[in-house]
């Protein structure tokens, strides 16, 4: 040792505290197609640990949503060295509406019960139609707006729809008689 230099004992606490960080989280708006959607968060600096969780239209705990709704999602950091505030967005996927045809039915004679000839509209997935009139419907003479109501079988993930068609029932044929002469003795 030398006499130029002293060598003192200090006891004391020293505190790290973790550095400051910011994640973003935008929401997002999809249109439903049956995949997984899922947000994307950023951390500044870009440091590990960000993780985001989603809570379904129930507010039950979800993994990335598939179906339509709306779903509530936190960013949170989990860093040794940084903390950060959560941050909350939506993300919302929402109901495809499908594709509905109806080729306008042809004439047909005023009274005749409506069938499915008549009601016969299409859609683009599955799922069953309810029209107005109803099958064994007869209507009078003139111009008529048939109306078919979709309901999808899918009806989380898709949008029912209505579809309308013009339909003519005409004038009932007038009856014929056939006159035969006959010849007397």
């Amino acid at each position: 040792t030398s006499d130029l230099y002293r060598a003192d004992s200090l006891t004391g606490t020293l505190t790290i505290t973790k550095a400051p960080a910011v994640i973003t989280m935008p929401g997002a708006t999809f249109l439903y197609d049956g995949a997984a959607k899922a947000l994307t968060a950023t951390v500044t600096p870009d440091v590990p640990g960000l993780s985001i969780a989603y809570l379904a239209p129930t507010r039950a705990p979800a993994s990335q949503p598939t179906n339509a709704g709306t779903y509530h999602a936190t960013a949170s950091l989990d860093n040794p060295n940084y903390t950060a505030t959560a941050v909350q967005a939506t993300l919302t996927i929402d109901r495809i509406t499908p594709q509905l045809t109806w080729a306008p039915p042809a004439p047909i004679v005023a009274g005749t019960a409506l069938g499915s000839a008549q009601l016969n509209a299409q859609a683009s997935v599955p799922g069953s139609f309810a029209y107005n009139p109803a099958i064994g419907a007869t209507l009078a003479v003139g111009v008529h707006t048939l109306t078919a109501f979709f309901n999808p079988a899918d009806a989380i993930n898709l949008s029912g729809g209505t579809i309308r068609v013009s339909w003519t029932a005409n004038t009932p044929p007038a009856p014929s008689l056939t006159l035969r002469q006959t010849k007397e003795n």
